[in-house]
C-alpha cells in the first residue's frame, strides 16, 4: 500500500514539474537571452511571480529564490544531458546516439538554442613569427632533436619558461615552512 502511495506521489511531483516547466517556457523574459524583454526587470519579476504562485501549490513558503534554485537545478541537469547527446553525435559512430534518461528532458528542449557553450579562448599564445601550428610542431621537434635552427626554418624559438616556486612567506619572525613557534 505504501509503495503505491510513493508512486502516486512521484507521479504527482512529475506532473507538477512538467506544469512548472511549461509555465516557464511561456515566459521568455526568463530564458530567451536574445529577446529585448530579457533585460526588463519588471517583466522578469512579473514572470517570477507567476511561477512563485504555481510553486506555492507544493511549498506554501515559496519565494523567488526557491523558484530560481529549482529552475536552475532543472536546467543544469538538462544541460549535462544535452552535452552528452551532442557529444554522441560528434563521435561519428551514428549508431550509439545517447538517449537521456532524464524524464523531463523533452520538456526543456525549448532551451536547446539557449544552451550553446561559450567558445573558450586558447591559453596557448603563438608568436607572430609562427605561420601555422605545423610550424610550431616542426620547430619543437627540431629543437628536441638538437637540429640547428638555420637548417629547418627561419622561425625563432622562444626559450622554455622556467617555473620557480613562490618564496616562503615570513610570519612572526619564522618562515611558514619549517620551524613553527610554540609557546610553553
Amino acid at each position: 500500500m505504501e509503495v503505491n502511495f510513493t508512486l502516486a506521489k512521484r507521479n504527482e511531483d512529475r506532473e507538477f514539474i512538467i506544469e512548472l516547466l511549461q509555465l516557464y517556457s511561456q515566459h521568455t523574459t526568463l530564458w530567451e537571452v536574445k529577446s529585448t524583454e530579457y533585460s526588463d526587470r519588471n517583466l522578469k519579476n512579473e514572470a517570477y511571480n507567476v511561477l512563485i504562485e504555481k510553486y506555492k501549490e507544493v511549498d506554501p513558503n515559496a519565494d523567488k529564490e526557491i523558484v530560481k534554485k529549482k529552475i536552475n537545478s532543472l536546467r543544469t541537469n538538462y544541460r549535462k544531458e544535452l552535452k552528452k547527446v551532442k557529444a554522441s553525435y560528434k563521435s561519428g559512430s551514428g549508431t550509439d546516439i545517447y538517449v537521456p534518461p532524464l524524464w523531463y528532458y523533452n520538456e526543456l528542449n525549448f532551451l536547446q538554442d539557449q544552451e550553446v557553450p561559450v567558445d573558450g579562448s586558447s591559453t596557448i599564445i603563438l608568436q607572430s613569427e609562427y605561420e601555422t601550428q605545423d610550424d610550431v610542431d616542426l620547430s619543437i621537434n627540431a629543437q628536441e632533436q638538437n637540429i640547428p635552427e638555420e637548417q629547418y626554418t627561419n622561425v625563432k624559438l622562444r626559450p622554455k619558461p622556467t617555473i620557480q616556486p613562490p618564496p616562503a612567506k615570513k610570519t612572526n619572525g619564522y618562515f611558514s615552512k619549517g620551524i613553527t613557534k610554540y609557546s610553553m
